[in-house]
């Protein structure tokens, strides 16, 4: 099964400090794309793959992510 993960950021400066916030995130799951805007989505739609998948200490799913350094 294929699975990928991307998320895209956005950064600003406020009193001198960087700040980064990611804005939107697309899961890909065997051609099918779920789109969310949330942390909270994104941890949710994952604990629903495992739920769905029955994933397990013995039954994985790799997730390949998109610019891995960058997120």
């Amino acid at each position: 099964m294929a699975c990928s993960l991307d998320i895209e950021v956005s950064s600003f400066m406020e009193y001198d400090e960087k700040y980064a916030c990611m804005y939107l995130f697309g899961i890909g799951v065997n051609g099918r794309v779920i789109i969310g805007r949330t942390y909270k989505e994104m941890i949710s739609i994952l604990d629903g793959l495992c739920e769905l998948y029955e994933l397990n200490q013995n039954k994985r799913l790799i997730i390949y992510i998109h610019n891995l350094s960058y997120e």
